[in-house]
C-alpha cells in the first residue's frame, strides 16, 4: 500500500482533464503495444497536449492550474 501512495499522481483538476488524460494513455498504449518508441510517443502526446491547450485556451488553463496551486 505504501509503495501505491508513493507512485500515486493526484487527478487533473481542469477543463479537458479528461482529454488530456486519453491522449496520454493512447500514447502509452502505444508504446507497450509496440506500435511507437517512447520517444515518439511522449512527442505525439506533447502535441496532442498542446493542441488541447490552445484550443481550450492557454491562459484559461494557467489560470486554473496557478488556482489549484496557490
Amino acid at each position: 500500500m505504501t509503495g501505491s501512495i508513493e507512485r500515486s499522481v493526484p487527478p487533473l483538476n481542469l477543463n479537458g482533464a479528461s482529454e488530456y488524460e486519453t491522449a496520454l494513455d493512447t500514447n502509452v498504449q502505444a508504446v507497450i503495444a509496440g506500435q511507437k518508441t517512447a520517444e515518439q510517443a511522449m512527442a505525439d502526446c506533447e502535441t496532442e497536449w498542446e493542441e488541447i491547450t490552445d484550443r481550450l485556451g492557454r491562459e484559461k488553463q494557467i489560470e486554473a492550474i496557478a488556482a489549484q496551486v496557490a
